[in-house]
């Protein structure tokens, strides 16, 4: 049954509304930071979640991550994830890169903020459904721009079949260009392993939407996922690879989350 809005919803609507206008009234970039579909779910009221991620670069002909040669890059993250009431979480990133080839340091490049809202329970309307907002705050030596980035985080599961779809607007705050739309989705099947999803998963940058790219020039992957949850532990692993000139070759991904 489809129940009505509560009173908190409709603020919590009116809250959706105003972030929607202020990234629209923003220029933009598109940059995914890490290879994960998010879903509406996550820590509920007064639980913490600790996550450590990872990408490496194994293979690519794209230039550079900031200002480090992008081929034989480590890109590492920890976050802090807290639930503020059972459908709002906030999160805190600390992003490090680690270039493997020559200069082998490892940098502290930005800051992310993150607040995700789930919009109803599970199973109350036809797919569950939460509003990712995020601010990236680069090191002027990394990246002079900061970012917003807003995701609608949209999953639907059908007994043994999990599909997630993320349609993702990024805007740069202080260049003059227009706003950029990508998409990240995963398609799993929880049938063959207890605690286990595996899959697919792709993603994909289109470019300004008032201009798409051509075809060649924007950035679209896909590759095998895995997804494990045993306690309060979750693993989230996988290869992606790129489909045209602008993708990366080959990344390796894994994210380990720790509940409490």
């Amino acid at each position: 049954m489809i129940r009505p809005w509560d009173g908190h919803s409709r603020i919590m609507r009116r809250c959706v509304a105003v972030c929607v206008c202020v990234v629209l009234a923003l220029p933009t970039t598109l940059h995914a930071r890490h290879l994960k579909v998010y879903s509406p779910f996550g820590p509920e009221l007064g639980e913490l979640e600790v996550s450590y991620w990872t990408d490496t670069f194994a293979e690519t002909d794209r230039d550079l991550s900031g200002n480090l040669d992008r081929d034989g890059l480590l890109r590492h993250s920890v976050e802090l994830e807290y639930g503020l009431t059972d459908k709002w979480k906030i999160a805190y990133y600390a992003d490090f890169e680690h270039q493997t080839q020559g200069d082998d340091r490892f940098r502290y490049v930005q800051s992310r903020f993150e607040s995700i809202y789930r919009l109803w329970d599970h199973d109350e309307q036809l797919f569950d459904a939460g509003l990712y907002v995020e601010f990236v705050a680069p090191r002027n030596s990394y990246d002079k721009h900061n970012e917003i980035e807003v995701k609608a985080l949209l999953e639907k599961l059908v007994q043994d079949i999990l599909v997630r779809f993320n349609p993702v607007f990024g805007r740069e705050i202080s260049s003059g260009d227009g706003f950029e739309l990508g998409y990240e989705t995963g398609w799993y099947y929880g049938g063959v392993f207890d605690a286990a999803w595996v899959g697919l998963e792709a993603f994909g940058s289109f470019g300004l939407i008032r201009s798409f790219e051509r075809l060649r020039n924007q950035s679209h992957s896909i590759g095998p996922a895995a997804l494990f949850n045993i306690g309060p532990l979750e693993f989230d692993t996988g290869f992606q690879f790129g489909l045209t000139n602008n993708s990366d070759d080959v990344v390796f991904k894994s994210v380990i989350a720790f509940e409490f």
